[in-house]
């Protein structure tokens, strides 16, 4: 049985644990009250204004304990980046994510998110998503006569996922068929997401989507589309320390080649220039001191 001396020290750890949460909150809602200038230019044109989207901000930081341990700055530059491409982060509709990798913030583009962008591109016509179960009639065919072919079985057991693909049907007149068997995308999932075992990730709470995901990227990868298109949906999966209105066009963290495979295949060489973090007042931006980081 607990004597008074430790139910006094069990207090006083509560209290500081609970006054250092209220600080850190305290001092989260003053980064992003400094950020509104930032967030209003990034978000222009998109219909979301900044004090909705410093709420959202706000309510996925606060939602992720994991999240609070993370860097400001990898946080805030995730934001700026949901907020340049005019997705909402950590919502139901589930357009964007900031996961926690290590101590930095990851942003992800959902499956939804990577749907918007396509449609707002005006460059497709159609895209028909499919996940394929066993008992399915299911044909398909790469190759200058390319076709797919779904037939979903009507009863109610339909059996186990076998297959998932994307079909794209292109302004131009082109099309884009993507299959992937069930076994290819766990592969994906295993070998590069690291926190897909976590209760917070995408992987978890809507496995399809991130499945179907996974093959809208790599249909995408070499399609014959926009430059403009393909650097927004190269901001997925990536890690970033700086904060700039040209966020998108600045590489990211080392940390972003051990979570995206777009990144591993490439032979770049990251060097540290003493930047990081930091903040330049040639885009106009505040200091790190300025908006509260510190060196």
């Amino acid at each position: 049985m607990a004597n008074a001396n430790d139910v006094k020290k069990q207090l006083a750890t509560k209290e500081k644990v609970q006054s250092t949460m209220k600080t850190a909150d305290q001092q989260m809602r003053g980064y992003l009250e400094k950020m509104t200038d930032q967030f209003a230019d990034a978000l222009e044109g998109t219909g979301m204004s900044p004090a909705r989207f410093r709420r959202m901000a706000f309510t996925a930081w606060n939602s992720n304990p994991k999240l609070q341990t993370c860097t400001p700055q990898s946080f805030l530059a995730a934001l700026i980046a949901a907020a340049q491409l005019g997705l909402e982060p950590n919502t139901q509709l589930g357009q964007a994510w900031i996961i926690p990798y290590k101590d930095k913030a990851t942003f992800q583009i959902g499956y939804a998110g990577h749907l918007a962008l396509l449609w707002r591109s005006g460059e497709v016509k159609t895209v028909r998503p499919g996940t394929v179960y066993e008992k399915d009639e299911f044909k398909y065919e790469y190759g200058s006569n390319q076709y797919l072919r779904h037939i979903p079985y009507r009863g109610k057991d339909r059996g186990r996922i076998t297959d998932y693909y994307i079909f794209i049907e292109l302004v131009n007149g082109g099309q884009i068929i993507h299959v992937m068997s069930a076994e290819e995308v766990d592969e994906v999932r295993r070998k590069y997401s690291k926190s897909a075992n976590s209760s917070d990730s995408p992987w978890k709470t809507n496995y399809e989507a991130m499945a179907l995901k996974t093959v809208l990227k790599r249909a995408l990868k070499y399609a014959p589309v926009s430059v403009e298109l393909h650097r927004q949906l190269a901001a997925d999966e990536t890690i970033r320390s700086t904060i700039s209105k040209d966020l998108l066009d600045t590489l990211p963290d080392k940390e972003t080649y051990e979570i995206n495979e777009d990144y591993e295949e490439t032979s770049v060489t990251v060097i540290d220039d003493g930047t990081e973090g930091m903040d330049s007042e040639v885009f106009g931006q505040p200091s790190a001191e300025e908006i509260g980081f510190g060196k």
